[in-house]
């Protein structure tokens, strides 16, 4: 099934634009979040990432630097037909190595709640209690990277 998924740094319009797709798909139609708040200004200062099964585009991320060595992982998706097939788990093990790679020491992220477990997993910490943004519970999670 690994050879099936492909993982790459957006560097074309083309996957740009496939990345804001399923980000739209997943949050502003399924999760109903604001459109204003999805697409917040940041995306020019973030570093983007595609996932694509067998060829199609069905997963994104993004991570950007908010302070010097921090970096802040954002809006992990998967589209809905994609689910169970591991592509949350290899992009987020993707964009870890990346972002080690550029020799940050932290990640930060704000989890939907019922996705903490999935973040502990990787070593993220909860920090501080549950608050909404988007209309969703979430929590501040935090991943020191440890050389």
């Amino acid at each position: 099934m690994s050879s099936d998924i492909e993982y790459r740094v957006v560097c074309e319009a083309d996957d740009y634009d496939c990345c804001l797709a399923i980000r739209r798909a997943v949050f502003v139609e399924e999760q109903r979040c604001p459109e204003a708040e999805e697409y917040d200004g940041l995306d020019a200062e973030a570093q983007h990432c595609l996932g694509l099964f067998r060829g199609v585009a069905a997963a994104t991320s993004r991570w950007r630097y908010i302070d010097t060595g921090i970096v802040k992982f954002e809006r992990l998706a998967v589209l809905k037909k994609w689910r169970g097939l591991g592509l949350g788990r290899g992009m987020l093990e993707y964009a870890l190595a990346a972002i080690s790679a550029s020799g940050c020491r932290r990640v930060v992220i704000h989890a939907q709640s019922r996705l903490c477990g999935f973040y502990r997993e990787f070593g993220f910490v909860a920090q501080g209690e549950e608050f909404v943004e988007a209309g969703i519970k979430h929590y501040y999670m935090q991943l020191d990277i440890r050389e």
